[in-house]
């Protein structure tokens, strides 16, 4: 969930921010993660031209006479996933900040920006963290709940089974124009479609499937080195003999050959560890490729996988 103001915050200058948190080794994706969390508490103002700039706001913050009130927001709530991002980025401006000020030689600035991050910033990040690991020992408990309710394989090779049968017996109803309007034929079809992709192999997220264009599918190739990804099949895994699990397994530094001459994988450039792993691959197994050719065949559809 995205945080829900929008103001100067975006137009705020911030290149020395940045270039700080560069030089501290932060990867892309946590520089921008810090970034966006300074935008969006300096949403929660209004200032005129001039004042807009971090070294300028976040000392008058602290000197103002509501930075009790500012803090205590309830759009700032420890609850809020939005407010441990918010104070974190706010700890590393600071500390950016100070080392600004103790260059000019400000000692006020030095005083003031470190008193806001302890007695403000800080507290409130600890609220936020607590918070977040009740929330997250939440989620382990429902999570547990889940797989001890989860079928089991022989129950998910035979919903596979199923929903290949339904994925055909759509695509025969549209071939022949025999579709009844009480059902929505499409939802069905993606309901089936996203079930087989993730029963049938280890899927990960999903991102990378709703994003997974029909030319891509009409396209699978064999990557015959697996040096960057750890994938692990779920009914038909390969023993790698110098892993603890059965995998394909980019830590062992040795090259694996493909399964088979077929097409059975495909590369993503774009997912979420990427700024880390860079390209990952996609185990495809031939039944969830047929199911995909079912889902496309009769309908003019740019995604494989979803409507």
């Amino acid at each position: 969930m995205r945080f829900p103001f929008k103001g100067f915050g975006t137009k705020m200058d911030l290149t020395a921010f940045h270039q700080y948190l560069d030089g501290k080794g932060m990867q892309d994706a946590s520089k921008e993660f810090m970034m966006r969390g300074v935008r969006d508490f300096a949403s929660l103002f209004v200032v005129s031209h001039g004042t807009d700039q971090p070294d300028i706001l976040i000392p008058r913050i602290f000197h103002s006479d509501a930075i009790g009130e500012i803090f205590s927001l309830p759009v700032l709530d420890a609850r809020y996933g939005w407010t441990c991002k918010i104070m974190d980025s706010l700890h590393h401006l600071c500390q950016h900040l100070e080392i600004q000020a103790y260059r000019r030689g400000d000692d006020q600035a030095i005083k003031s920006l470190g008193l806001l991050d302890k007695f403000h910033v800080q507290p409130k990040k600890r609220q936020a963290n607590k918070q977040k690991l009740a929330k997250e020992i939440d989620v382990e408990e429902r999570d547990s709940d889940k797989m001890e309710r989860m079928m089991t394989i022989p129950q998910m090779r035979e919903a596979i089974k199923q929903s290949m049968v339904n994925l055909c017996a759509v695509d025969y109803a549209m071939r022949e124009n025999s579709l009844t309007e009480k059902c929505n034929w499409p939802y069905c079809a993606t309901v089936n479609m996203a079930g087989i992709v993730f029963f049938n192999s280890q899927a990960g997220r999903t991102h990378e499937w709703y994003k997974l264009k029909k030319s891509t599918v009409q396209k699978f190739y064999v990557i015959p080195h697996i040096l960057n990804m750890c994938i692990v099949l779920l009914f038909n895994c390969i023993d790698c003999p110098q892993c603890t699990c059965a995998c394909v397994c980019a830590r062992c530094r040795h090259d694996r050959k493909m399964i088979a001459e077929g097409g059975e994988w495909f590369s993503c450039a774009d997912h979420k560890t990427k700024s880390t792993y860079g390209r990952i691959g996609k185990y495809v197994p031939p039944g969830t490729q047929q199911a995909m050719q079912a889902r496309t065949s009769s309908w003019k559809l740019d995604f494989a996988t979803c409507v």
